[in-house]
């Protein structure tokens, strides 16, 4: 189980698209016009365009798309029949 005041970001990318988490600490981004996202703990000037990502979310960033999915936090439980196979019997 994750300790309550846990803080942790996390940054992956494979060179065409950047993939950040945030969860405790500030993320933000910038789309570029023209292509091109810079994903930075604060924003480095005071220039318009930059976003700030929403606490507990994935951001997936491309040249072209950025994406921001909400992420669930552990302490959360899914329903009963959420991981039931198609072959098992629900009950």
């Amino acid at each position: 189980a994750a300790a309550p005041g846990s803080r942790l970001n996390l940054l992956l990318t494979n060179g065409s698209t950047v993939t950040a988490t945030t969860w405790g600490d500030t993320l933000w981004y910038l789309a570029r016009p023209g292509g091109g996202t810079v994903v930075a703990s604060e924003p480095y000037d005071d220039g318009p365009g930059w976003q700030e990502v929403p606490d507990r979310t994935l951001l997936t960033a491309s040249r072209t798309d950025v994406r921001l999915t909400s992420i669930k936090d552990p302490g959360e439980t899914a329903p009963a029949d959420a991981f039931a196979s198609d072959k098992e019997p629900r009950t």
